[in-house]
């Protein structure tokens, strides 16, 4: 029997996870804050990459992605998310790429997303819907998963508790 998520299943699956370790943790378990970190990480991977998908759902493909900076360079447009509704304006819309010898077509990283969503403003107020420090908190958890899937770490519990 095979084990099926969509992105959004997935996303709430790794935070529950994240939850679960951290309340561990909590419970004087330091080593699960290392699990917190890796499952909350991965949830706001997906749930950038699910407001990406907002956007253009094909925009999440690292190559679709690629070519809309490009353009925007090309352009000279200091904002990649009005770049994007430009081109939405005029009817344009990616399409998905296909799979290769590689594999499946690459996605976007956490940075990638966020340098769409760090210009997105509410309807009805104008602010911006993620400020500086939250995007602060994101970058700062992403490297710490890096530090942690790829080389080493050290992590002190109140920095885990403040950051989720």
């Amino acid at each position: 029997m095979s084990y099926k998520l969509g992105i959004k299943e997935n996303s709430l699956d790794s935070f529950n996870e994240a939850l679960e370790k951290y309340r561990e943790g909590e419970g004087g378990q330091v080593r699960a804050y290392k699990f917190a970190i890796l499952h909350m990480a991965h949830f706001l991977e997906l749930v950038l990459k699910m407001y990406v998908q907002t956007l253009d759902e094909n925009l999440i493909y690292l190559s679709n992605f690629t070519h809309l900076k490009d353009e925007c360079k090309k352009a000279q447009s200091t904002s990649v998310l009005a770049h994007l509704n430009a081109l939405k304006a005029s009817g344009f819309s990616y399409n998905a790429p296909e799979s290769n010898r590689q594999g499946p077509p690459k996605t976007i990283m956490v940075y990638q997303a966020l340098n769409l969503a760090k210009d997105e403003r509410c309807s009805i107020t104008g602010k911006l819907v993620i400020d500086h420090e939250f995007i602060a908190d994101i970058n700062w958890l992403k490297d710490l998963r890096n530090n942690i899937e790829h080389f080493q770490f050290e992590i002190e519990p109140k920095q885990v508790r403040l950051c989720m």
